[in-house]
């Protein structure tokens, strides 16, 4: 009887043993317990183990073709830059003549900015030489239609002024 009873308790300890065992081991990525409870020595240790699911390198990958915009022709630009390189080596001082045509072709393509066609309507007053009474110069009666292409010209100038590219 007494051998059942030891039995039993020694059975109850290895069940609790692997029970706190297996609480060693959990942690917030395999449990519901929060990522700020585990300790800094499982946060390092999660963060090597982290890899990409592909297992190439982050990047362009070898063999791709890449994205450019192609150069515009010279005769398209609106402005050529020469820039030469210094007269004088920085190495020893000695003359550097440049290459006559350039070696590297960098293009800038700018948004050009919108005009605004500004009319300006000067109102004038006039008195009557018969009955002194005042007149006022009147605004030309403007088509809906030009008022709604100014607006939409002015809408457009907004729109391009709020635009990361013009930043």
């Amino acid at each position: 009887m007494l051998k059942t009873k030891q039995t039993d308790s020694f059975k109850n300890c290895g069940k609790k043993l692997h029970e706190y065992e297996d609480r060693l081991t959990l942690s917030s990525r395999k449990s519901s317990k929060s990522p700020s409870s585990a300790s800094p020595v499982d946060k390092a240790e999660s963060k090597k183990t982290q890899t990409p699911c592909s297992g190439n390198k982050v990047g362009a990958q070898p063999g791709h073709s890449g994205h450019k915009r192609p150069l515009a022709e010279l005769s398209a630009t609106d402005e050529q830059v020469a820039c030469l390189p210094d007269s004088c080596c920085s190495d020893c001082g000695g003359e550097v003549i440049a290459n006559p045509a350039p070696s590297y072709r960098h293009q800038v393509f700018e948004r050009p900015k919108p005009t605004l066609d500004i009319t300006e309507y000067q109102l004038f007053y006039g008195r009557c030489q018969q009955c002194n009474t005042v007149s006022k110069g009147a605004l030309p009666v403007v088509s809906p239609e030009v008022r709604w292409a100014t607006i939409t010209q002015l809408r457009g100038y907004a729109q391009w002024l709020v635009s990361p590219e013009c930043t």
